[in-house]
């Protein structure tokens, strides 16, 4: 991970300005860089005591808060990869190693669309949902992935600027691409490796305007 600690002041806004909460997504990052030992339950805690996750991607998606996508990447190469790692760790338990895509609708993780589901599938689904608190996990790094690749679309958005696009092209490419990503909230696995269906959307709807 990048080191944030020259960069602090500039890396969080709060959501609510008016708001005396102290804990900030950076803070969280640099504690898990200074005890990286102390492993996934204390920065887990640290999230949650920020308002939500949901929140922050409410914030984002109305204009309300900016978030630092570096930020972002930091959290979620430091959470993200040991909740993967956990999740794909169980479906190698239950031999699982292809997915559909899973929502979680009323705090149950469930096939979305009504997809049919073998045996080993289910059994892995069931445990998931049983197990609590990676159930919450799970939830919480699916939002983490939703303000990631929202953050990183604020960041192209700020690069097409630079580039001299209009206000119309600028504009048309955020909204497309919130769209996107918020219409496509969804993971899964896929050989045996947890994927999200929002992953790169942000990129690649950039890449459609400047190639």
């Amino acid at each position: 991970m990048n080191s944030i600690q020259n960069q602090r002041l500039s890396l969080f806004d709060y959501l609510d300005p008016k708001s005396n909460q102290s804990t900030s997504l950076d803070e969280v990052v640099k504690r898990s860089q200074q005890t990286p030992s102390a492993g996934i339950d204390e920065v887990h805690q640290s999230l949650s005591s920020l308002p939500s996750m949901d929140a922050l991607v409410d914030g984002i998606v109305n204009g309300e808060s900016t978030v630092s996508h570096q930020t972002v990447e930091d959290m979620w190469a430091f959470y993200g990869q040991q909740v993967k790692d956990e999740v794909e760790q169980l479906a190698q338990n239950y031999n699982v190693a292809e997915m559909p895509a899973l929502a979680n609708i009323d705090g149950q993780w469930q096939a979305v669309a009504g997809q049919s589901l073998s045996k080993s599938q289910q059994q892995f689904l069931d445990y998931l949902n049983r197990d609590q608190r990676l159930s919450d996990r799970l939830s919480r790094l699916d939002s983490l992935t939703q303000l990631k690749e929202l953050s990183h679309s604020h960041s192209l958005a700020s690069a097409l600027q630079a580039q001299g696009n209009d206000e119309a092209t600028v504009t048309g490419y955020l909204v497309s691409t919130r769209d996107a990503i918020i219409n496509n909230r969804a993971l899964g696995l896929v050989d045996g490796k947890l994927s999200f269906a929002q992953a790169g959307i942000a990129q690649r709807q950039f890449e459609l305007l400047v190639s």
